[in-house]
């Protein structure tokens, strides 16, 4: 039988049902934790009694809210994973799921609607505390979730061994959401201070030997960042291969002594190399790859 929920005066509820002759109800454990795991424990009285009384109160009453852990230039960020579908109440909210990781970058992709209980999302706050970051619980999902990369995590209870639910953190296959080192925001290696992936959040599963920091960009900009290839129509100009490891640039060509030149927007030459090479930029921001087959912008 279903669990039933009985008003035992105004307010005060009993939630329990009967099967094969037994009832029970849902309890609040014992009066404390020093009870809570002792034995035998509490198995009825007046205390049990009380334990059993829920004060049950209108969504509209009160609030889910999302606190950040994640802050850039009054912008902040949090990883989220729930057992139930919502959408964000709270103007200026983002939703978004990493679709692709490589190159020192993680693509985001934002989706809007309601999503799906008991999916690990990255989420945009619009500001410092949870009352900013308001969550509407609850109603039929409609938001679409397409080859997310995010893990979500549950628990992390280490209080006793016999409510021991953890998921340990292993820093050459997961990344969690932090600051890169040019502070950017990203998943990143946390550092050992870390051990268990905190609950209800989120994380990236990376095979071993992932770069370290993958800072997050669209998914537009990952693919202006990824390898590229600049040609021309003429058979005889000679192809550049382009390929980004964060700030990183590794060029090649079909043939050897091509200079290559790299603008800032503003015209300037920040880097000039004949392939193959590599150039180690000083900042990630937007470029212009000029070469003998033509320009390209290049997002690092």
């Amino acid at each position: 039988m279903y669990p039933r929920i009985y008003e035992m005066t105004a307010g005060v509820y009993k939630i329990g049902g009967t099967a094969h002759g037994t009832t029970k109800y849902l309890s609040d454990g014992e009066s404390n934790l020093d009870e809570e795991i002792s034995w035998p424990r509490d198995a009825g009285g007046a205390g049990a009694t009380q334990r059993q009384r829920w004060n049950i109160f209108p969504v509209a009453d009160s609030y889910f809210g999302i606190k950040p852990t994640v802050e850039v230039n009054g912008t902040y960020y949090a990883t989220i994973y729930g057992d139930f579908p919502f959408s964000t109440q709270s103007a200026g909210m983002k939703l978004y799921t990493v679709t692709k990781t490589g190159q020192g970058m993680a693509a985001v992709h934002e989706i809007t609607g309601t999503v799906p209980q008991a999916t690990p999302l990255l989420v945009e706050c619009k500001g410092a505390t949870p009352s900013d970051n308001r969550l509407n619980i609850g109603a039929t999902p409609t938001a679409t979730i397409n080859g997310n990369l995010l893990n979500g995590v549950y628990f992390e209870n280490t209080f006793d061994k016999r409510h021991w639910n953890t998921v340990n953190y292993d820093k050459e296959t997961m990344r969690v959401l932090g600051l890169t080192a040019s502070g950017e925001p990203g998943f990143i290696t946390a550092g050992d201070d870390l051990k268990y992936i905190p609950a209800n959040t989120a994380y990236i599963k990376v095979q071993p030997g992932t770069d370290a920091e993958l800072r997050i960009v669209s998914e537009e900009e990952y693919e202006q960042s990824a390898g590229i290839e600049i040609t021309t129509a003429d058979p005889d100009t000679p192809v550049v291969s382009i390929s980004v490891e964060g700030l990183t640039v590794s060029l090649s060509c079909t043939d050897a002594d091509v200079e290559v030149e790299i603008l800032d927007l503003a015209g300037h030459t920040v880097a000039r190399a004949v392939t193959p090479s590599v150039i180690t930029l000083s900042a990630h921001g937007l470029y212009i790859v000029r070469t003998p087959a033509g320009s390209r912008k290049l997002l690092l």
